[in-house]
């Protein structure tokens, strides 16, 4: 239940800070409105199926999620990871402009133009747990001596 409310909380976040985006439209140089057609970050792939490809990497996520033996670790990557990609998944489906962007993070990044929002930090964060969960794990299972 604890991971449900994880997920809806960062749903709402989400929303809640697009919605504020757009009402108050910044055009600074750190919050700056924009609308994002392209893939996450603002990539721009040549390639016309990159929506469809992108789906085949759920079940690659699902199953290393299903590796990780601590359930805690899973649960919440997978709240963060899902969350972000559910919101700006069904943005891209109800919205002719894109995706909300708003934060300029090309200075941190090294970037030229870097805009994101909190769907795609999240993803990023979840990403990130999944992968030391998984470093972890590996560290710690009994090494097989070879002959």
């Amino acid at each position: 239940m604890r991971y449900l409310i994880l997920f809806f909380s960062l749903v709402l976040a989400d929303v809640g800070t697009k919605f504020l985006a757009v009402v108050y439209a910044p055009q600074g140089e750190f919050l700056r409105l924009v609308y994002n057609n392209n893939a996450a970050m603002g990539i721009e792939i040549g390639f016309p199926y990159w929506k469809e490809v992108s789906l085949v990497l759920l079940p690659v996520i699902w199953f290393l999620a299903k590796q990780i033996k601590n359930t805690n670790l899973r649960y919440i990557s997978l709240s963060f990871m899902l969350s972000g990609a559910l919101v700006n998944s069904v943005e891209r489906l109800v919205s002719n402009q894109g995706v909300v962007d708003f934060w300029n993070l090309s200075g941190l990044v090294g970037l030229p133009s870097y805009y994101c929002n909190f769907a795609d930090i999240y993803q990023w964060v979840g990403y990130g747990i999944l992968m030391v969960a998984v470093y972890k794990q590996d560290e710690k299972a009994p090494k097989t001596q070879k002959i």
